[in-house]
């Protein structure tokens, strides 16, 4: 059996009646936790000259008026979700997994009035198949410098839209395959627009032949094993392991475990760990701007690259650079919304406490790990100008994975955060109830409904 009729055999068992009540929980908090992200980055530069470009159509764009052709929703919610890089990050793909996904299974199922059971059930099937193809391969696709959340994204994205077409498993496995062919993107344009109109493509066109397939347009059977195929130009060391990606389904589902990670702070996720242990740091000592001589924060080899950004000039850039981050955290408390528009990162106050912060990497982290779940610790210290020193590391930030979730309420109140910026209060609080309920919506468009601008 080719790879893509096992994948999909194995997606297509996948359904409301078999998924355990945490995995569908787990699903219903990651839908939630996106829409909000995808409010937040609507009203962006970049989305709104993609609205322009858009066709008419029926379809919702998350905070703004009018509709667009369903294929244009995915793709402008996508990069909303991804443009503020808010959104939630998996250890198993090494990306970011619903920024495609669910802006993908909105726009189809707003057009298929689906109940929150289905979509429920289509997010985890394509959650699962993202990742189940991630344990194929090997080392993990950012090694080679491709950007997983696009080329990943984009074959979960049409798992789940095939699941919620109720595709069967030939035609399946014909999207998976038309998917394949399109998958693309690099991490050499992260800290750039480029990053989350990557996001956006996955989103079209993962829906896209998702619904070519359901119109029999077909692909290559064996197009993932194949010689000149999908894991052999993704991963060209011979070294993928096919095996893996056929193996464990659901044992456990990979949103439970080892599950999602739902960001705090609107920056990348290496800056997390850094912040939370200042922010420690801060209130333990009573540390102020003017008690500080220098930071020194250490990180893992392969992510300091990543986030060493000393004088960033850009939000996007600001966003990515933990000696911002760093400084804004000591200046005024953990970072916000806020504190990443275009003046946010040039006042004196910022730009002077940016020069104090030092980045290294840290000695006890195993270089060779490619593991990526342990490339997102940290150690920091402060040294204060009456000569004291205080240190702490962390192996992760708060909300990596369910077993250390991010509170409710900081949950909530980053969606109304998040929402505050295109939706009125009552209009949020009224879509953040029915997402909170997702699993018993009736009719997708009731939500929808609630999430376009006024």
């Amino acid at each position: 059996m080719s790879l893509s009729l096992g994948i999909a055999e194995r997606l297509l068992t996948i359904s409301a009646e078999t998924i355990p009540a945490d995995v569908a929980r787990e699903a219903t908090i990651a839908v939630f936790d996106t829409v909000a992200v995808t409010l937040a980055g609507a009203a962006e530069p970049a989305c709104l000259a993609a609205a322009k470009l858009a066709a008419p159509g029926d379809a919702t764009l998350f905070g703004r008026t009018g509709r667009v052709h369903p294929a244009d929703a995915a793709e402008i919610n996508g990069i909303a979700a991804h443009i503020l890089d808010f959104d939630c990050v998996a250890d198993t793909m090494a990306g970011h997994p619903m920024v495609q996904l669910v802006p993908a299974l909105f726009a189809l199922g707003e057009s298929l009035d689906c109940t929150g059971q289905q979509f429920v059930a289509a997010t985890v099937a394509g959650l699962e198949t993202q990742a189940r193809i991630a344990k194929g391969i090997a080392p993990p696709l950012g090694s080679a410098g491709w950007f997983s959340t696009s080329v990943l994204g984009m074959l979960g994205t049409a798992a789940g839209c095939a699941h919620l077409l109720g595709l069967d498993v030939a035609k399946t496995a014909h999207a998976l395959g038309l998917a394949a062919n399109c998958a693309s993107g690099l991490l050499g344009n992260a800290g750039s627009g480029a990053k989350s109109l990557a996001a956006g493509h996955a989103a079209r066109c993962g829906m896209r032949a998702a619904q070519f397939a359901a119109a029999g347009i077909t692909a290559a059977p064996d197009v993932f094993e194949h010689r000149q195929g999908f894991l052999a130009a993704f991963n060209p060391t011979g070294t993928s392991d096919p095996a893996a990606i056929l193996a464990d389904w659901g044992q456990p589902f990979d949103v439970a475990e080892p599950g999602l990670w739902i960001k705090q702070y609107p920056c990348c996720g290496i800056a997390h760990a850094p912040i939370d242990l200042l922010l420690a740091l801060k209130a333990e000592h009573g540390i102020g701007v003017a008690d500080v001589s220098g930071i020194t924060i250490r990180l893992h080899p392969q992510r300091l690259a990543h986030v060493n950004r000393p004088r960033p000039q850009t939000p996007t850039e600001a966003a990515f650079s933990i000696q911002y981050c760093l400084a804004r955290t000591l200046v005024t408390g953990a970072p916000r919304l806020e504190d990443f528009t275009p003046d946010a990162f040039s006042p004196p106050a910022i730009t002077e406490t940016m020069r104090r912060v030092t980045t290294s990497i840290d000695p006890m982290m195993d270089a060779a790990s490619t593991h990526y779940g342990e490339q997102f610790g940290a150690s920091l210290t402060v040294a204060t100008c009456d000569g004291h020193r205080f240190s702490a590391s962390a192996i992760a930030p708060l909300g990596h994975s369910p077993r250390n979730p991010l509170p409710a309420a900081t949950l909530e109140a980053k969606f109304h955060n998040c929402a505050s910026r295109v939706l009125r209060p009552s209009a949020a609080a009224a879509l953040a109830d029915a997402l909170q309920d997702l699993p018993n919506a009736r009719s997708l468009r009731e939500i929808t409904a609630l999430a376009g601008g006024a």
